[in-house]
């Protein structure tokens, strides 16, 4: 088996949500497009009010508008509002694989339902490329 040259051809790191404070009220983040990996991981971290809290929840759609998305049941984490951090691995492959077209994009939510001010942020890391550098470049390659 042959080793990816670059660190980046295995993982690609992205801002899930942007760092804001949350406040009684929830906020999503873009969508990703996984259909190049097999594994993604929502990595959340809160700070704020020790006694609040944090609830992330990924959902799913057919594309990056978020149309018709659906939250992902087993993907939801409640997280403490005093320094506190979660995780939500998502499996791409079966996401592909589900309905007639399958789901290839995810993004994460965030929800406080406290009145109390938590610092939150979301990191995204896909990995586990389906195809290797050197399999995209072979296929674009003009053979004589």
């Amino acid at each position: 088996m042959k080793s990816n040259r670059f660190m980046s051809e295995a993982l690609k790191v992205d801002v899930g949500l942007d760092p804001q404070t949350i406040n009684n009220d929830d906020e999503t983040g873009d969508w990703f497009k996984l259909q190049m990996f097999r594994k993604a991981l929502f990595v959340v971290t809160a700070h704020g009010d020790a006694t609040g809290e944090i609830t992330a929840k990924v959902y799913k759609a057919k594309d990056d508008s978020g149309d018709s998305s659906e939250h992902i049941e087993e993907l939801e984490i409640t997280v403490d509002g005093d320094e506190g951090v979660g995780f939500l691995e998502v499996d791409a492959v079966v996401l592909n694989n589900e309905g007639e077209e399958g789901f290839s994009h995810v993004a994460v939510n965030v929800e406080n339902e406290d009145e109390k001010d938590i610092e939150v942020a979301v990191s995204l890391l896909r990995g586990l490329p389906r195809y290797s550098f050197e399999q995209e470049v072979d296929n674009y390659a003009i053979k004589s």
